[in-house]
């Protein structure tokens, strides 16, 4: 905990053996903005973009990250632009336009996606519980967003580790 550098140096070391690997050039992402090098962390999301054809992931982690730069136009711009991939089956990816949406202040288009998501229920698509914690997360309610995280642990959900993990 807290070696964000060290780990930096590890996936630095694996992307040298591999530079095209998508999981290394987001967690890449995700060890800059830990170390709390926003703007390394920005330009290596948006360097990444152009493999997001055949990684959606790496848009999610691109929005994510310019989310928490305070770049609410450009996450906005990249959830858009993520519709003709297949991003939008990701469990975060609604949950991250929920967020840009609340950034954007728009508050009430917030929460009719989070009752589109409510309203496909929890057998409807992988880590839904995870997901709703998260658009409770962005809506703010926090007690909200542990008790869908804590279904989400329950239910085993794939998504739920990632969320023990970080």
């Amino acid at each position: 905990l807290g070696r964000c550098d060290d780990a930096l140096a590890v996936v630095e070391e694996a992307l040298a053996k591999d530079p095209l690997a998508p999981s290394l050039l987001s967690a890449r992402v995700w060890m800059l903005m830990a170390a709390g090098r926003m703007a390394e962390a920005v330009a290596a999301a948006d360097a990444v973009l152009p493999l997001a054809s055949r990684a959606p992931m790496l848009f999610v982690v691109a929005i994510r990250t310019h989310l928490a730069a305070g770049n609410v136009a450009r996450a906005l711009d990249l959830l858009n632009s993520a519709g003709h991939t297949s991003a939008e089956r990701y469990p975060g990816y609604l949950p991250l336009r929920i967020a840009a949406e609340v950034a954007a202040g728009n508050r009430s288009s917030a929460q009719e996606l989070l009752d589109q998501l409510l309203e496909r229920g929890v057998d409807a698509q992988p880590s839904a519980c995870y997901a709703i914690g998260e658009a409770y997360l962005a809506l703010g309610d926090v007690d909200r967003t542990f008790e869908w995280w804590t279904r989400s642990v329950e239910r085993r959900e794939l998504w739920s580790v990632w969320f023990m993990a970080t």
